[in-house]
């Protein structure tokens, strides 16, 4: 017996990441006089209402389903919002959905929205899937909480109370069935919108017929004349209320339905294309982890200035979902012609598979092992990539830096790692690095120079290879990470912290340093890149060969700022001077002497005693007390 056809819309107006299933059907939306995107149905074909899209939304998607598309099953999600069948149970905003940070070949793993199996598990055994309802009393609007949803939607600016009333006139006439419960649900507060659903066909062609012969008339006799952007949407918003009515008149019927949260996906990056290397252009990756774009913007400032106008370049960055690059484009007078800038959000920065079982955090740490497969590399050649991790200012052109080192492997030296394993708290993990690699060297991924094609041939699985190495040390690789995201997560919301960036725990700086020595890394001379680390802590902890090497080592072509808040937490250090003066000359930097001056890192009194905290108070009266009787 075949399998019934099921068929879950996703509306779309620009590339994003799809869950790998023939089950989903993404539909380009609006896609009338427009470059298709890849992987899309057009909207515009057939019978349909694509010239529509600016005020039908997603619903011309769903017209164009509706006269054109066969199934027995139909269902309809947007880019940002899936259906979760897994039955776990996460926590839910006071939309009763799930929320996401990104959309992401990770995320559509941990919610294994592209799980066939239990997608139609779910839906064969039932006519109707639907999200929860959720009560807009005590929620949040623009004018305060509201008690009816007719009063939530006009809250914000969505409709007006005349628009409302004219929907219902014309119910009245073209679907007098429904205007009950159509006022019912606008004077009530359990809301359902979104439109999205999963439903039996004859259900969709039902609720289709129901939506578009009131939402068309309305359309006709709507003048759109003045009107904003987004009030231009309208028969979007009232389409949503539509369903939500059609929904409460078929539950009546005594219709099997399921009920799925929805997960709401915050970012929906477009997916990286790769762009094949060659020898004739200069390659470099930059993996920005924080989310300041005026402080990246110097930093990239120094790397236009030391580009030569002979060579072609090419910028691959790499950075996290809140991080609006535009804004660093602003401060910037000028991108050079043979300068290439693409961009990639973390984690969709390759092939759905490239992660493999790996969480967010682990992806990161192995990042740096994976170019060959972001790359799209030719394994017959030899392509040498310079790869550059957090804040960084450039004092030569990449070019020399790649060039001035022969070796297929080489990394930077980690004096940050020697020195904290150094440190009396981290003997044990001192202890077993050095019986892991035999010595000193420690090398950290701040700045790599690799042969792509040496890369993918010593190191196929890079996952693997941190699992075996974090095991070598004893380290359990989760465990640590997830200890310090909590406390990361804990800390941000602490008052006076500056901290964007989440840390990686010194154990993963052990482990990474160790899989470069599994790979024969070499080391990166300091007159070609070094970290910027404090003078004062390389002289107490460092071994005494590496305090006096670095401490001679004032000229570098690439100083690397590695701390998530350098070059704030030491603006006096001579290694941070050259990008204050640099960006002195540029606009950011007023906006940088505010971002310095608000950055106070966390006292001990602060810490134990949060300001504005119960804790805080109660030691203010016990110090005013001891005052006043001393």
């Amino acid at each position: 017996m075949s399998k019934p056809n099921i068929k879950i819309l996703v509306s779309c107006h620009k590339p994003v990441c799809i869950p790998c299933s023939d089950l989903y059907l993404p539909v380009h939306v609006g896609s009338l006089g427009k470059e298709t995107i890849p992987g899309c149905q057009r909207d515009d074909c057939g019978e349909n209402i694509s010239d529509r899209n600016f005020t039908f939304c997603e619903m011309s998607g769903q017209y164009w389903a509706w006269k054109n598309l066969e199934a027995d099953y139909v269902g309809q999600c947007h880019y940002r919002r899936f259906f979760n069948f897994d039955e776990k149970k996460y926590e839910s905003n006071d939309h009763a959905q799930i929320e996401d940070e990104c959309l992401s070949p990770l995320s559509i793993k941990k919610y294994q929205l592209a799980n066939e199996a239990l997608i139609r598990d779910c839906v064969e055994k039932v006519d109707l899937v639907r999200a929860p309802y959720w009560d807009v009393r005590g929620v949040p609007t623009p004018c305060g909480p509201k008690k009816t949803i007719r009063d939530h939607m006009c809250a914000y600016g969505l409709v007006t109370q005349a628009e409302l009333d004219h929907m219902v006139d014309i119910c009245k006439i073209v679907q007098p069935d429904y205007v009950d419960e159509l006022v019912a649900y606008l004077n009530g507060s359990k809301y359902l919108g979104y439109n999205c659903f999963v439903m039996k066909k004859a259900l969709f062609d039902e609720l289709c017929a129901f939506e578009f012969s009131i939402l068309q008339q309305f359309d006709s006799e709507y003048d759109y004349e003045n009107k904003t952007t987004t009030h231009k949407r309208i028969c979007g918003y009232l389409g949503e209320i539509l369903y939500s009515v059609f929904v409460s008149h078929i539950s009546k019927k005594g219709i099997k339905i399921s009920e799925r949260p929805l997960v709401f996906f915050e970012e929906t990056p477009a997916p990286l294309n790769a762009a094949a290397v060659d020898n004739q252009t200069v390659d470099i990756v930059w993996r920005y982890v924080e989310l300041a774009p005026i402080k990246f913007a110097v930093a990239l400032e120094s790397l236009i200035r030391q580009l030569d106008a002979r060579r072609k370049y090419r910028l691959l960055l790499i950075h996290n979902c809140q991080f609006n690059f535009s804004n660093c484009l602003n401060i910037i007078e000028a991108i050079p012609e043979n300068l290439e800038i693409r961009q990639a959000t973390f984690p969709v920065v390759g092939p759905s598979d490239l992660f493999g079982s790996m969480d967010a955090a682990e992806a990161h740490i192995v990042l740096p092992f994976m170019l060959p497969r972001m790359m799209n590399v030719d394994l017959t050649g030899r392509h040498r990539v310079l790869w550059v991790e957090g804040c960084a200012f450039f004092k030569k052109d990449p070019a020399e830096i790649i060039n001035g080192v022969q070796d297929s492997l080489a990394a930077v030296k980690s004096v940050f790692l020697e020195k904290e394993l150094n440190k009396p708290a981290s003997s044990r993990l001192r202890d077993s690095y050095l019986a892991a690699s035999g010595g000193w060297e420690m090398s950290e991924a701040s700045a790599l120079i690799v042969d792509l094609s040496q890369l993918s041939t010593v190191c196929p699985e890079p996952y693997e290879l941190y699992c075996a190495c974090a095991s070598e040390l004893g380290i359990d690789p989760r465990g640590e990470l997830a200890k310090e995201f909590q406390k990361y997560q804990s800390h941000k919301k602490k008052p006076g912290s500056a901290k964007d960036a989440f840390c990686f725990p010194l154990s993963v700086f052990a482990v990474r340093s160790l899989m470069m020595r599994k790979l024969n890394f070499s080391l990166i001379p300091n007159s070609s890149s070094m970290p910027v680390v404090s003078f004062e802590e390389v002289g107490m902890w460092a071994n005494e060969c590496t305090a006096k090497e670095y401490k001679a080592s004032d000229e570098s072509g690439l100083l690397l700022y590695s701390s998530d808040t350098t070059p704030f937490s030491e603006p006096a250090n001579a290694l941070c001077r050259d990008y204050w003066r640099l960006a002195r000359c540029m606009d950011a930097y007023e906006s940088l002497l505010v971002m310095l001056a608000e950055y106070r890192p966390l006292g001990l009194k602060r810490t134990l005693f949060p300001v504005g905290t119960r804790r805080h108070r109660v030691m203010f009266k016990m110090v005013s007390l001891i005052r006043r009787f001393r």
